[in-house]
């Protein structure tokens, strides 16, 4: 998604998606918090992040 801009519903809908697969494995794999626990969120979710990161405006990603 380009950052900058409003992002439309469909897009919302495809972000909230990749958000929700990363923090399903963020829980699945005990990462409380992955910011503070980048190496093992990382190892574990390194798809579904890049996704995420893909996915979302880069504004959401830096607030996870």
């Amino acid at each position: 998604m380009k950052e900058g801009t409003i992002p439309l519903r469909e897009e919302r809908k495809v972000c909230y998606l990749a958000r929700d697969a990363f923090f399903t494995c963020c829980d699945k794999n005990n990462i409380d918090n992955p910011m503070k626990e980048v190496e093992m969120a990382q190892k574990k979710c390194g798809a579904e992040r890049a996704k995420f990161e893909r996915d979302c405006v880069g504004s959401w990603v830096r607030y996870l």
